[in-house]
């Protein structure tokens, strides 16, 4: 009894830690989304407009004479402030229409200009009395917007053009979502787009350069009809179209009585923070690059002896004043880094002494800096979070560049370089690729970027070659985790083939951040996952230990009236198929003839043939559904199409508007009829699996059975976390799937021994094919690689001469064990056939791998296995022959550089071996996902001095290619696949030894083409391609499917 309480205890314990862990990750998450709103990481996402200077102030500089204006603007400079935001009040300039006094606003522009540091942005606002029939209302801060917009867009295009050299940041009118920014009107979103649109087009026409900001729009949390929040009135901006009349949007996050870390984000919540929900509103509309200006913000601090007017925008103390305005501006620089000006309210109100606007002033009303002032002016500047041009204050060229808005392009001189200091934690660069060769190399503090590859010679690079070689802009990560600090980025441009003419401008600009504020939560969140996971893995090992029953009895009553539901359908869907299988199987109606397992294949390879050379859609149609008929009565016959198909996977079937290899036709079509005979056979008894296999349950499963799921369930998760999706999941298909589809055929047609030596048998007709084929086209001069000093290589049905040896050094093993085990007389006569055939074939595509690695390993398997201790003196023969025929080879040009590992063959494959193990050390755990190294390899990972072979897509070593595919656990599989198989094999093998020749030429032959694999496999693709992944299957499948002694139950067919 104690141990049962003991158990309980443990179990609720578990369950207790489950639910808990499972709350933690998502609390966390919550609390992840609230502290990161508005939050974005420039070296992550480049949907961001350029940094510009942050630091600005709303002024009234009309107010002044020009000694005090100078005065002023001396401080401005010595407090690090960049904008000044100036009210341009339209009735002072145009009393009358057409009549227009500048004097004011040349004077003050004259002496502006002595300030390069200082930009100014001109707010245009208060319409003349004339342009309105609304009467000027002394309560309201601005005048009602003018009747007609025209007369406005007139104004600022007069404006324009008169300061066009000195003014580039233009505001189109001040807080129109609220009736004191629209004369004490009702505001009116359709006329003031009118006005924002014509206002546009004027400052364009008149100086192109120009940027057009939205108005500033106030916060508060009404919904109308005299005032709209901020947020309604934006979205009602861009559903009139706003969104093409704007360069840059603006709002205003007043802190009001709160802390700037005040995370609370919510449309009834007066604070700085609401101000990311407009930015939202932004992504949400497509305007993520524009910049999000904060026209006016800050904190009001009247003295606590304040005798004016009290304070719309609450109050703090004049040291949380400070305390909050350094905050929000780090909070800013950190976080905000879509933000355009951040323009403080206010330098010094043009107002009465009792006004509460005297709370935000930098300078007192006895012109005498505040303390805000002071810690304005003690603040620091330097490249920090964000996105920064090609062309900014932090960035030093030398060399030949060509600059222009979209970025930096490299000189034909090759010294262009650039040095850009930073602070921060991680630096990314914003590149143009494109179908060209070029490289940067670069350095953080002299040192090689942790981010990127480095070469033979331990330099980090950084190739400029797109990985689909279209032109494309991306964010590429060039180091994470530096030290907190200042740092500089050195780069240096490398082009291989300079060309003045081209200019592609590659580098568009740098990314800056302090670190991913992300990164604490998601390392919380996993760790809660693992921890809900071992909880679970605990409760569910405790439940069994503790009697259930009474639960699972209440579940499986309920659950049984669904799964009645579910048995119907699935006997009504079996029904019909057992109908159509009916109409489909062999009856005593059809001639006997076409009952021999002969003619039956005979018919079906005349079909596949029909399907293959024809390219009506109707008559593809219907080969296609006689093929599925014959496959369907016999599944050998599947298999044995695909396998003799499969090296033509160049050479496609249209269907309609598809093209597909006839091996995957035939391959799909064999998954069909295993499913419809699965629904037959469940229709007629119930069951879905053969009779023969019903009886061994999971017994009649093996260790290759789990190791093939397996492999397919990496293939899967390749797919996932492939960066290049559509080629990943055509690789899942072919490599995985159908091949896994003729294992899985195989394993069913397993009781047949008969059956498995056809497949090996189509196996040899392909390489014979193969090697016939292209012993044709060789001497016909078609299909001719010509290598070194002119030599012609054998390609036959491939691209590449090397597939001809893979696929061909996959056959010889087979062919050689029919030779030495003669099962019987007629397949030792075919297999001297086929060795003769292909082995001319393999000599004429002279390659190295095939010839001097994959084959003769093969090759001596196989007659180690056939010979045993006789094995010796043919062992000595081949090792002489292999000698002779390397000392031969190295005197023909092919051959007299394969230990030459400078250049050639040999070099470049050690550049893709030293790319792939660059990418394993970046992604060690997860690989890179299926089919992607050619992406990889181009785009980042490409050696430079490799720069002639762009286009490799694997990296020629079997271990390599499981890594970057399925990563660290492809490695860990395919260690225990080879373990498991050769055990298998070798179990095999001594068994029937001398036993069984079918057998053992299966199992001899069988080993050798592994071995083959597996050698030729160090220095190239042997499994990856359509033709070696189906093979591969076959070489799984054969020694999953014999039978082992302990089962020699199984049925056989006698041999």
């Amino acid at each position: 009894m104690d141990s049962m309480i003991r158990r309980w205890i443990i179990l609720l314990c578990a369950f207790m830690a489950f639910i808990g862990s499972v709350i933690a990750v998502f609390a966390t998450q919550a609390e992840r989304d609230m502290m990161l709103r508005g939050v974005t990481d420039a070296t992550q996402d480049y949907n961001l407009p350029y940094r510009m200077p942050l630091l600005g102030v709303n002024a009234d500089l009309t107010q002044y004479t020009s000694d005090e204006l100078r005065y002023h603007l001396n401080l401005m400079q010595e407090a690090n402030i960049h904008w000044v935001r100036q009210l341009v009040r339209w009735a002072d300039i145009e009393p009358v229409q057409g009549q227009y006094d500048w004097s004011v606003w040349d004077a003050i522009i004259t002496i502006f200009d002595e300030y390069p540091q200082l930009e100014l942005v001109a707010v245009l606002v208060d319409v003349p009395q004339w342009a309105t029939n609304h009467p000027y209302d002394s309560t309201s801060q601005r005048t009602a917007p003018p009747d007609n917009p025209q007369t406005y867009a007139d104004f600022i295009g007069a404006f324009a053009h008169r300061y066009a050299q000195s003014i580039d940041y233009y505001q189109i009118w001040d807080e129109p979502n609220i009736t004191l920014g629209w004369g004490n009107l009702m505001p009116n979103v359709a006329h003031y787009v009118a006005m924002l649109s014509v206002a546009y087009d004027a400052v364009h026409h008149h100086d192109p350069s120009a940027q057009v900001i939205g108005a500033g729009l106030a916060p508060t949390i009404e919904t109308g009809p005299y005032n709209f929040n901020e947020f309604d009135f934006f979205r009602m901006l861009y559903a009139h179209g706003a969104k093409d009349y704007a360069d840059a949007w603006a709002g205003m996050p007043y802190g009001f009585e709160h802390d700037p870390q005040d995370r609370t984000t919510d449309v009834n919540y007066l604070n700085a923070s609401r101000f990311v929900m407009l930015r939202e509103i932004m992504i949400e509309h497509g305007d993520g690059y524009k910049p999000l200006w904060a026209s006016a913000w800050g904190w009001n601090a009247l003295p606590e002896n304040w005798r004016g007017r009290p304070s719309i925008w609450r109050n703090v103390t004049q040291s949380q004043q400070v305390e909050y305005t350094l905050g929000l501006l780090a909070r800013a620089e950190r976080e905000w880094t879509w933000l355009g000006g951040m323009i403080l309210y206010h330098w010094q109100p043009q107002a009465d002494f009792d006004d509460p606007r005297w709370g935000f002033s930098v300078i007192a009303q006895d012109n005498t800096p505040t303390s805000l002032y002071e810690a304005l002016k003690n603040r620091t500047t330097t490249a920090m979070d964000g996105l920064y041009p090609a062309q900014n204050p932090y960035a030093t060229y030398s060399g030949a560049w060509t600059f222009t808005t979209i970025g930096a392009d490299i000189g034909w001189v090759q010294d262009s370089a650039v040095e850009f200091t930073f602070t921060g934690r991680d630096i990314a660069i914003l590149t143009r690729e494109q179908n060209a060769i070029a490289h940067f190399y670069i350095t953080i503090d002299d040192k090689p970027a942790n981010a990127l590859p480095k070469d033979v010679a331990g330099n980090s690079y950084l190739s400029l070659r797109s990985a689909l070689l279209e032109p494309t802009v991306r964010l590429r990560p060039i180091a994470r985790h530096l030290d907190d600090g200042q740092h500089t980025l050195r780069l240096i441009a490398d082009e291989i083939v300079p060309d003045e003419i081209t200019l592609r401008y590659p580098l568009v600009g740098f990314a800056v951040s302090s670190g991913d504020l992300a990164e604490p939560y998601n390392r919380q969140i996993t760790l809660g996952w693992f921890s809900a996971v071992i909880s679970a893995i605990a409760f569910v090992v405790t439940a069994r230990a503790v009697n259930m029953m009474w639960i699972w009895n209440g579940i499986k009553s309920a659950w049984s009236h669904l799964n009645d539901v579910s048995q119907l359908v699935i006997g009504a869907i079996a029904s019909i198929a057992l109908l159509f299988a009916m109409f489909i199987t062999w009856q005593a109606g059809v001639p006997t003839i076409f009952r021999r397992d002969s003619v039956q294949l005979g018919l079906a390879m005349i079909t596949a043939g029909l399907v293959y050379i024809n390219p009506m859609l109707i008559i593809t149609l219907i080969a296609i559904m006689v093929l599925f008929i014959f496959i369907y009565h016999r599944l050998e016959l599947g298999v044995i199409l695909a396998v003799f198909w499969s090296p033509f996977f160049l050479f496609p079937v249209e269907l309609y508007r598809f093209s597909f290899p006839m091996a995957e036709v035939i391959t799909l079509i064999t998954l069909g009829a295993m499913i419809f005979r699965g629904l037959v056979t469940y229709a007629s008894d119930g069951q879905i699996l053969p009779q023969y296999m019903r009886k061994w349950s999971w017994k009649w499963a093996n260790a290759l059975d789990v190791l093939m799921i397996t492999w397919v369930i990496l293939g899967l998760i390749g797919v996932w976390i492939a960066t290049y999706r559509q080629p990943a999941i055509t690789d899942f298909r072919v490599m995985f799937i159908e091949p896994a589809v003729i294992y899985v055929a195989i394993r069913l047609i397993s009781q047949n021994k008969s059956s498995l030596f056809r497949v090996i048998d189509a196996l040899l007709l392909a390489g014979m094919a193969v090697a016939g084929i292209g012993l044709i086209m060789w001497l016909t001069g078609q299909s001719i690689i010509t290598a070194e000093e002119g030599v012609r290589r054998l390609a036959s049905v491939y691209g590449s001469p090397n597939n001809v040896g893979l696929i061909l050094g996959r056959c010889i093993s087979f062919a050689l064990a029919y030779i030495l085990i003669n099962p019987d007389k007629m397949r030792q006569y075919f297999g001297m056939a086929g060795l003769i055939l292909m082995c001319i074939a393999l000599i004429l595509t002279q390659s190295a791998g095939a010839l001097f690695i994959g084959v003769p390993v093969g090759i001596i398997t196989v007659i180690i296995l056939s010979l045993r201790k006789k094995a010796v003196l043919p062992m000595i023969a081949i090792i002489i022959l292999v000698v002779i025929g390397a000392i031969i080879a190295a005197q023909s040009p092919r051959f007299e550089r394969l230990i030459d590992m400078t250049s050639g063959t040999n070099f470049y494959r050690l550049r893709a071996w030293q790319s792939a193990l660059n990418i394993i050390q970046d992604y060690p755990i997860t690989g890179i996902g299926l089919d992607q190294y050619l992406y990889y390899f181009r785009d980042s990972y490409m050696l430079p001095d490799a720069w002639q072979e762009p286009n490799l897509s694997h990296p020629h070593n079997i271990i390599f290619d499981f890594w970057l595919r399925l990563g660290i656990f492809g490695v860990i599989w395919l260690v225990l696949f080879i373990r498991i198989w050769f055990k298998r094999a070798s179990a095999l093998y001594t068994a029937h030894w001398r036993v069984d020749k079918w057998s053992s030429a299966l199992i001899i032959g069988a080993m050798g083409s592994m071995a083959n694999l597996l050698a030729h496999g160090l220095v190239d693709n042997s499994l990856y391609v359509l033709d070696l992944a189906i093979v591969f299957a076959v070489l799984v499948g054969v020694i999953s499917a014999l039978p082992m002694p302990s089962i020699s139950s199984l049925p056989t067919d006698g041999h």
